[in-house]
This record gives structure tokens, sequence and C-alpha cells, in this order.
């Protein structure tokens, strides 16, 4: 039936990577073997069809030599990684030859080579295929299924990671900005009740949290009473916070920026325009150019596809006190805006040397304007 669409531009390929990247799935990894040589690759286009008969479907770039061998044997089997096989995606995502090695490998019922550690596996037959752009859909008639027990592998965002997140590290994470925002007066008590409420969580779940934000110095626990209050933050503590985003940041561009794929690399560009186009006039602009910084640099450190470092990076950002300084000059006069565009380009040529020398110099443009500033935020 025909449809009277409305005349729209094009879609950008890199803004549309960047809009899909938000939908979360699954990670599985497609293995076929032909004569003695194995095939496999890491994809997230990958699901049921139809229970009867049991299908699933899955869709392959025409450029895989995967998909070539699933063209010639007409059989596959589909590996759903374990939230533990976040190396094994990686790997099996990049053009290596050597993506077996080390790996003791089953062999299914059907002769399909099997990864180990997978929380489910299935072999299946190619019952068709149809092409659709740069990818061929295989539709595959399930000939054996297993599942075992464990959590799944997640992909959003062109990271790896888990789907489960704990009560208490949502409670950290939220705790933190509560504080550094400060909804609570510094050197008041911390009402733990009041908190538990507004998190929707338990009084225990805070106490521990508030634990973890007296390690990070932003409260003091009150040994006499067994009470917490918001810590000042002062010029050098802020100082601190930078040394260590620095050196997170850095030694992940050190280690996986000449790894990092086109599309990640193209992420990054887009997300560094949308940032140095946004206003700086009010304290509100401000508050959302530092939390849009934030997620920037985090995606920097995501190239190393780990949840625990991102999660360390972010536990590192004071943007709260920066709030009452926007009519400073680092922001009015935009000084930061140059070197990002020199650090994205640097990035985008995968220039490790000079991306590291421009991050150290945006740290410590930043870190000289806390103490000219001197104030205790």
């Amino acid at each position: 039936m025909p449809v009277n669409l409305p005349q729209l531009p094009p879609i950008d390929d890199v803004a549309f990577r960047n809009v899909i990247g938000h939908f979360a799935s699954g990670v599985t990894i497609i293995t076929t073997t032909e004569g003695d040589q194995l095939f496999g690759t890491t994809v997230s286009a990958f699901s049921s069809l139809s229970v009867d008969p049991p299908m699933v479907l899955v869709c392959l770039n025409q450029s895989s030599s995967t998909h070539d061998a699933l063209l010639s044997t007409g059989k596959f089997a589909a590996n759903v990684l374990s939230s533990a096989q976040g190396e094994l995606a990686v790997r099996f995502a990049r053009p290596l030859d050597n993506r077996f090695e080390g790996l003791r490998l089953e062999t299914g019922a059907a002769g399909q080579p099997l990864l180990p550690g997978r929380l489910a596996g299935m072999e299946c037959a190619v019952e068709e295929t149809h092409i659709g752009g740069t990818h061929t859909v295989f539709f595959g008639r399930v000939l054996s299924a297993e599942a075992h027990l464990g959590e799944p592998l997640a992909y959003y965002r062109g990271q790896f990671g888990e789907f489960h997140e704990t009560r208490e590290r949502h409670a950290f994470l939220a705790a933190r900005r509560w504080i550094l925002q400060r909804a609570v007066t510094v050197g008041r008590e911390v009402d733990l009740e009041h908190m538990a409420s507004d998190f929707g969580i338990t009084t225990t779940t805070v106490y521990n949290t508030l634990m973890r934000l007296t390690a990070a110095g932003l409260v003091d626990k009150n040994e006499a009473d067994g009470s917490f209050t918001v810590t000042p933050l002062t010029a050098d503590a802020v100082d601190g916070v930078y040394r260590t985003r620095y050196a997170l940041e850095s030694g992940v561009i050190d280690k996986y920026l000449s790894d990092a794929t086109d599309d990640e690399i193209a992420s990054l560009v887009l997300d560094a325009q949308k940032l140095a186009a946004m206003p700086l006039e009010t304290s509100g602009d401000l508050e959302a150019f530092l939390e849009r910084n934030l997620d920037f640099h985090a995606a920097v450190v995501g190239l190393a596809h780990s949840r625990d470092l991102v999660d360390r990076f972010r536990e590192c950002s004071v943007a709260a006190a920066w709030l009452g300084t926007y009519d400073d000059k680092l922001w009015q006069e935009r000084r930061g805006h140059n070197l990002l565009a020199s650090y994205v380009r640097a990035l985008s040529e995968r220039d490790v040397d000079a991306a590291k020398g421009l991050l150290r110099e945006q740290n410590d443009l930043v870190r000289g304007a806390v103490h000219a500033w001197g104030g205790v935020f």
C-alpha cells in the first residue's frame, strides 16, 4: 500500500549511529566452521523470530568473513555472552586473525563450535537470507539450544556492560550528585531517614553510601554519635580530583586509542561539536555544559570498554563546585574550547602523544583557574 512520506533531509550516518546506540541489547558471538577454519564475529543484531518452528535471525555485515562462511556452510552457532565476557566481545569485534586463540571450544550436537563460559548457546541451520543495506539477514532454524546460570552482557552506546545495576551503586551516584549540588548545606548533619525516603532505599543502604562518600572526602563521620556532615571542597581538593581525572583519561588514551573503532571516534567528534556549541551565558548554561562535558570525557574513558573505569571517572566529577563561578573568565572567554577542538582532532587521528599533551593542557587550565579563584566550594 503506497504511503505519502514527508520530504525530509537524509539522516546523517554519524547522528544515526549515535541515536541507535541508545538501544540497549544483549551481545552474541556468531561462530561457524568451514573445513578446518573457524570463523566468528560479535553481533548485537540478534533476536528470536518464532517459537513454532524455533527460529532466530541475525544480521551480519557483508564485508565480514564470517558472513561469507555462513553463506557457504549454511550453519552457525549463536553464543549469548555472560556479563564476564566483555573482553571476548571486544576480541571478536575486531579484525584479528587469532580470535579463537586460547579458547577451549566445545562442539555442539550439530557440529558447530561453541564458546566456553557462554550464558546460552544455539546451533542453527540457515533457512533464508535477505539483503538489507550493507548487511545480510540470516533466518536460522534452531537445531539445539541450552542455557546456563548467570547474568547477560549488555551493549549500550558503544560500550559493553551489565544489565544488572545494584541498588547501592544507584544510591551512591545519586547521593554524590545530591551532595555536590549542595542539596544539604555544608556542615549540616545528613538526615538518613530523609535521604532514604528521597531515594526510595533503606537507611542501611544510605549508611553504606555515606561511608563510601566519607572515603571520597565528601562527608565527615562523627565517631562519637555516628552522624554524617557534608564537608567543604577546598581548591586543593578540587585540584586533586582533576589530577585523578587526568590519570584515568590519559591512561585510556595511552592503551586504547589506537584500537578505537571508527564509530567510537565519530561519536566522540559529534559529542565534542555539540559541546563546543553550547552557550555559557548563565549559571544554568554552565550546569548543562559541565554535565555534557563530563559525558564527553567519560565517553573517552569508555574506549577501554570498562564500566568500572567509567564509573570511577564519573565519581571524580566536581561540576557543582563551579556553579557559582559562571561569570569567571575561564567560562566567559571560552578558553578551553580551542583546546577541545584540537584534542578531538588528535583523537580522530589516533595521535596518542598529541591527545595526551592537549588533555594535560586542558587539565592544567582548569586546575590553574581553581587556584586563581581560591575559594571554598
